[in-house]
């Protein structure tokens, strides 16, 4: 199955954000299926390379387009990519290589 799901530059760097994320399952490093990337959604810990106050808009984006699941509750904030996030995630990464 091959994802084609149209992603802004800010959304691509968020799926890579939350994949990289040192508070992942792997700890960020090169995670090779979705349930790897469960990461707590904090706003300061996803923000490399945008304003802080633009994460929650492009999460908001992305779930909307099936590709970010968000748990929010009292304790603890949780943030990862879907099944089909992640293949969105990994054709990025194919289209970047050698770039």
């Amino acid at each position: 199955m091959s994802a084609k799901v149209d992603t802004t530059t800010l959304e691509n760097q968020m799926m890579l954000n939350i994949a990289n994320s040192e508070y992942n399952e792997v700890n960020g490093h090169n995670p090779q299926k979705s349930d790897e990337t469960i990461t707590w959604y904090y706003p300061e810990y996803l923000s490399k390379n945008m304003e802080t106050n633009q994460v929650k808009g492009v999460v908001t984006s992305l779930v909307k387009k099936g590709l970010v699941c968000v748990q929010e509750d009292e304790d603890d904030n949780q943030i990862w990519l879907t099944n089909l996030g992640f293949e969105v995630y990994k054709n990025n990464l194919e289209c970047t290589k050698g770039v």
